[in-house]
């Protein structure tokens, strides 16, 4: 197994695992961010049991439980593929980089982190087709109605499954590059640690907590409105800057910041585990690449 193998296993694991644990999670950050309605939490007009499990929808509490899950083969697929991409093509791309250009100080580390993060970011839109179905299976699945994902597929025009390409582009350069840069940044300064790799996975997970504090909250605006333009109809035009000026004249500024909370204590961790366990497989798997070379070294 080469140095390139080991980055996109042990991080492709990684998403997988993410996707299996924290989907249920995910639903409820993305029906919480695609709500238009004032949240009601008390009294008998509360709405918020029917935002969080869709009641209307899924009557029963078994139904409401496997809603929660609704979307999971598009998580699956998107979670493991933009991991792959995102967390083990990082440093792949940095490394490239830092071969040809000589950095040296703190600084220039950091900045290669944060430059090298936020150009996967904007390449992570390739993406989009099987994120936009897992947020539509999430907060609209009536718009599939009784049809086939085959069916789905021939029918649907393939610029719908790029919906808010521009705003998810926005939000992945600002999300990656963030945080890449915080975790270089508690590495650096914390524990002193120039190479990403060897950390402990209770090191990999305290940089990531930081680094994913920040990057969900300098984010979340764009996070909010990709959501509102991925949540719509198949073929209901929508766009980003309808979306922006109907949240101002709507809901106000805050409501950029929807689901927010939510989002610290439910996706945080999320990206946490899965950053933690991808460095950590990466790093197990180079080490494991190592001992291998060694004992062919000895014969």
């Amino acid at each position: 197994m080469d140095d390139i193998s080991s980055k996109l296993i042990g991080s492709g694991t990684a998403g997988i695992l993410e996707s299996i644990i924290f989907h249920p999670a995910d639903t409820i950050s993305k029906r919480l961010m695609s709500n238009e309605k004032n949240l009601i939490i008390r009294g008998n007009n509360s709405n918020l049991r029917n935002i969080l499990l869709h009641t209307n929808t899924y009557t029963t509490i078994n139904s409401q439980i496997r809603g929660l899950y609704s979307g999971l083969g598009f998580s699956l697929i998107h979670r493991f593929t933009q991991r792959m991409y995102g967390y083990g093509g990082q440093p792949i791309l940095r490394e490239m980089i830092e071969k040809k250009i000589s950095v040296k100080t703190r600084a220039e580390r950091i900045a290669s982190e944060w430059s090298c993060g936020a150009f996967i970011g904007l390449g992570e839109t390739i993406f989009m087709p099987f994120d936009l179905l897992k947020v539509k299976k999430q907060t609209n699945s009536e718009t599939f109605g009784n049809r086939s994902m085959m069916t789905i597929l021939k029918e649907e025009r393939f610029n719908n499954y790029f919906k808010g390409v521009n705003i998810t582009a926005a939000r992945n350069f600002v999300a990656m590059g963030n945080f890449f840069m915080v975790n270089s940044i508690v590495r650096e300064f914390i524990f002193d640690k120039q190479d990403p790799w060897g950390l402990t996975f209770s090191q990999y997970a305290f940089s990531a907590s930081l680094a994913s504090m920040c990057s969900i909250t300098t984010s979340s605006p764009f996070d909010v409105i990709k959501t509102r333009v991925q949540n719509k109809d198949f073929g209901k035009n929508s766009n980003s800057f309808v979306v922006v000026k109907d949240i101002l004249q709507k809901e106000g500024y805050r409501s950029f910041y929807k689901g927010l909370s939510t989002k610290l204590v439910t996706i945080g961790p999320k990206i946490v585990f899965t950053y933690a366990s991808s460095q950590y497989f990466i790093s197990y798997l180079q080490n494991l690449q190592k001992t291998d070379s060694n004992k062919e070294d000895c014969f």
